[in-house]
């Protein structure tokens, strides 16, 4: 791909953004519509959805059988990711895209307001959190463990296939109350809190599962230091040089949060703020580590 074509692809991802927040995808899903009977349920002009459509339909998101419209396989991945392409495409997402310049000279990600209010973002990582929990937690023994909490859980995705994988264990999903509200964890008791605070205590394993990942090293470590047990999981991502994925989400995660996709030698500058050192670590996905931590 070129210059010009990676340039254009801002213009992708706002008609990506367009048809999710339309929830075109989710009707297509029903039945395949005409661009007449699409534009009129959204209340768009035709010729304007037209051009939406069309450039997704070259894209591989959509395809026509005769006049009606129909989801291709990655339409498909469009409909069940909505959350994702909503938090990634919202005015504030782009907002503080808009002041990547201001970032870099040393501005706080803070100050550009990312906010979520209809919790997208939470909404959105519980999705990948779905489409990889199964594969992702058969890569791991947790056998030996009784009682796990799931520190940041979002929606509970992952601790969910893990009691459904051991069903010996008993879990704890531990989020704020607005992250929880609308959780499907399974057999896990919802503790509402804030990990900042303190984290519900007298378990054998502690899980953090790409939450680190959204805060400076300070904010980290004392998520960490709040873990009281002496074992912590931390699943997330060790930056490789040629991984263009993780780099592109390290930018995404400077642009919004003030956080990072940490080499492995910023993992130990974090894990020496805090009582634990890596025991091992494990591959879990092309994109995840299993890092166990244990107590010094």
């Amino acid at each position: 791909m070129g210059l010009y074509e990676t340039l254009k692809q801002v213009h992708l991802v706002r008609a990506l953004y367009v048809v999710s927040e339309l929830d075109i995808p989710a009707m297509l899903q029903k039945k395949p519509q005409t661009i007449e009977e699409l534009a009129d349920a959204t209340y768009s002009k035709r010729d304007l959805l037209y051009r939406i459509m069309r450039v997704l339909m070259i894209h591989g998101y959509f395809e026509k059988t005769g006049k009606k419209y129909r989801l291709t396989e990655e339409g498909k991945n469009l409909a069940f990711l909505r959350p994702w392409v909503l938090t990634e495409g919202s005015p504030n997402s782009w907002k503080a895209y808009g002041r990547a310049l201001d970032i870099v000279k040393g501005t706080s990600p803070s100050e550009t307001d990312f906010y979520d209010p209809k919790e997208h973002f939470v909404y959105g990582m519980s999705r990948f959190t779905e489409m990889q929990a199964k594969q992702l937690v058969k890569s791991y023994d947790f056998s030996p463990y009784k009682k796990i909490v799931d520190v940041g859980g979002g929606r509970g995705a992952f601790i969910k296939e893990i009691l459904t994988q051991y069903p010996k264990a008993e879990g704890i999903l531990f989020d704020r109350p607005i992250s929880i509200k609308h959780a499907d964890a399974g057999r896990a008791e919802l503790v509402p809190g804030d990990f900042f605070e303190s984290i519900p205590e007298g378990a054998d394993l502690y899980v953090i599962k790409t939450v680190l990942r959204d805060w400076n090293d300070k904010c980290a470590a004392k998520i960490l230091n709040n873990c009281k047990g002496d074992k912590v999981l931390v699943v997330d991502a060790i930056f490789e040089e040629d991984n263009k994925t993780l780099a592109l989400s390290d930018l995404s995660l400077m642009f919004w949060l003030d956080g990072t996709i940490r080499t492995r030698q910023q993992w130990d500058i974090l894990f020496a703020m805090t009582p634990f050192e890596i025991q091992r670590t494990t591959r879990g996905n092309p994109h995840l580590t299993w890092m166990e931590l244990i107590r010094t």
